[in-house]
């Protein structure tokens, strides 16, 4: 008995944390089905009693996976198509751990709504986070796609979850439409480079570019070795071998020179061949095009605005905050893990175009936005610009900046929605709207004085305006694009940075210095709103005075990942 233990050891099982996530989701959604057609329990599940449990589970999913042996960690399972490391460990457990700050706001914000029985709701999102995992430890282009074919499909019934708004209806029909076009160029990048290599798995990629390139190489000059090259070979031969090689030396000779003539020979034939790598390069940019659509970068970032404003409020907090690092965690693998000697030569400079006019699009568009979803989306376009500007560093030191700057911007966004899902007007006739606009928060000071400070102080950190943990974060990114040598790119990064600060700055005019008497009053909120506030508020203050207690994560992760 103590060898089966032994031998199912959860230490050293790869996957854990995903299989008990999805056992977990298969049970809870037999159990509701089944709760909710029985008259005997009133045909209702409480919404809010699922959302506690949805918090057990990923919790104890991040449980799982703290319990997991880092020294096993850098070993590929599952046919090489999962790869556990340290860096899918950093993005797993930020993945839970912002889920389960999302999951605490969602409770806490429905805990004074009308009971409705959308417990369809916590499995969708539970179905999303194991996506995600999944994502963040795939080794292969088809893991990938299925990752975030998973993630995507509860995404979609999300956006449009408001049957009765047409507002949501639309903006999940335009999420499917874009995202069904995001994968059809992933699966045909895909295909082609499987037409190409033979194999979708990133180390297979990565070890036959390097051959090629190599390859090609050498082949434009003849490989003809001199009686020199010939002689200090079998010097090395003698000195490593305990046989005597002086009698053997002509017959060894001639059995090099065979040897070489075979590669000659072998590099003509490739040359006359029809064998070219643009075909592998042209399905490495579709890869790119469809996450650059997924993670809503310019000029792909139209359907954002619609989808973001049309979703509901907790819909549109989960798609501006977890998905991201999942996707730049593929990013990372496909450009640093398999496409490295490519992406470095020829496309790094592309990166640094599309990031700035994410940075450009983000930061003016915004500027006359009335609509505080609107203006986040804005904000969220021109902050993913920021996370490839330091991807598109091509160190190490610009990757750990990346997620580091990805986990601080996730911080300080829940921190945001936080205060924007838990202010409520007193006439509940006053506004039917579930939608904010700038106007709305004219007395929030006046109703509650301490939560608009909180919220000044997270658009503080969002804007990078010192001496918030946002600002560290971000003159770190440039520090990062400043080494690669790309001042140009930098200095326009910064310029827009200092232009995107109006509208925050405008938001702390309106919170503070409207001489305006007529407004929305809000109502108090509970203690447990007070408090997860106060968490998150705490939070950014605890980064602030010492940033290095989640950036060491993402540089060791960055360190052993062995790119």
């Amino acid at each position: 008995m103590l060898e089966l233990f032994e031998m199912y050891n959860l230490k050293e099982m790869p996957l854990s944390t995903e299989i008990f996530l999805s056992c977990s989701i298969l049970q809870l959604t037999f159990y509701a089905i089944a709760t909710t057609q029985q008259r005997r329990h009133g045909f209702v599940i409480l919404s809010q009693q699922m959302y506690h449990i949805g918090v057990l589970i990923v919790g104890l999913s991040s449980l799982l996976l703290l319990n997991e042996d880092l020294v096993s960690f850098n070993f590929l399972s599952s046919n090489n198509f999962i790869i556990n490391d340290y860096l899918g460990f950093a993005a797993k457990l930020v993945v839970c751990l912002t889920t389960v700050l999302f999951l605490m706001l969602i409770t806490t914000s429905y805990e004074d709504k009308t009971v409705q029985n959308n417990f369809e709701y916590t499995v969708l999102i539970l179905i999303s986070v194991f996506g995600l995992l999944l994502l963040c430890s795939s080794n292969d282009l088809i893991t990938a796609y299925l990752s975030i074919e998973l993630q995507s499909v509860a995404f979609y019934i999300m956006a449009a979850f408001k049957k009765n708004s047409i507002y949501s209806i639309e903006s999940g029909l335009k999420y499917f439409v874009i995202g069904s076009l995001s994968s059809a160029f992933f699966l045909f990048g895909s295909a082609i480079i499987y037409g190409c290599v033979g194999s979708l798995n990133f180390d297979d990629i990565r070890m036959f570019l390097s051959l090629s390139l190599t390859f090609f190489s050498e082949s434009s000059s003849s490989v003809n070795p001199s009686n020199s090259d010939i002689n200090s070979i079998l010097i090395s031969l003698k000195s490593t071998s305990q046989l005597d090689l002086s009698s053997n030396a002509q017959i060894l000779q001639h059995i090099l020179n065979n040897h070489f003539d075979s590669l000659n020979a072998g590099y003509r034939a490739v040359e006359s061949s029809n064998f070219n790598l643009d075909f592998i390069y042209l399905g490495f940019i579709f890869l790119c095009l469809s996450l650059f659509i997924k993670l809503s970068l310019a000029p792909f970032h139209f359907w954002s605005l619609d989808v973001y404003e049309g979703s509901p409020n907790t819909t549109t907090i989960f798609f501006a905050v977890v998905p991201k690092i999942g996707l730049f965690v593929l990013l990372i693998r496909i450009c640093y893990a398999s496409f490295y000697s490519n992406f470095s030569s020829a496309w790094q400079s592309y990166f640094l175009i599309i990031a700035v006019l994410s940075i450009f699009i983000g930061s003016v568009g915004g500027l006359e936005q009335r609509k505080l979803k609107t203006l986040l989306a804005y904000s969220s376009i021109s902050h993913t610009g920021y996370l490839l500007l330091s991807f598109s560093s091509s160190s190490l030191e610009g990757m750990s900046m990346m997620l580091y700057y990805l986990a601080i911007y996730m911080v300080s966004s829940l921190c945001f929605w936080s205060v924007y899902l838990f202010i409520n007007p007193k006439k509940k006739n006053y506004f039917k709207k579930q939608n904010k606009e700038l106007g709305d928060l004219v007395l929030l000071r006046e109703s509650n004085p301490l939560l608009a400070l909180i919220l000044a102080m997270t658009l503080f950190s969002i804007a990078g305006i010192p001496p918030i943990v946002g600002f560290l974060a971000k003159i770190g990114v440039f520090l990062e694009v400043i080494k690669s040598s790309a001042y140009l790119i930098s200095l326009i990064g910064i310029l827009c940075s200092v232009a995107s600060t109006f509208y925050y700055i405008r938001i702390i005019k309106i919170l503070y210095f409207e001489n305006i008497l007529v407004g929305k009053l809000y109502e108090n909120i509970s203690t447990k709103k007070s408090l997860l506030i106060s968490l998150l508020a705490l939070s950014l203050i605890v980064l602030c005075i010492d940033p290095s207690i989640i950036y060491f994560l993402f540089e060791i992760a960055s360190l052993l990942t062995g790119f």
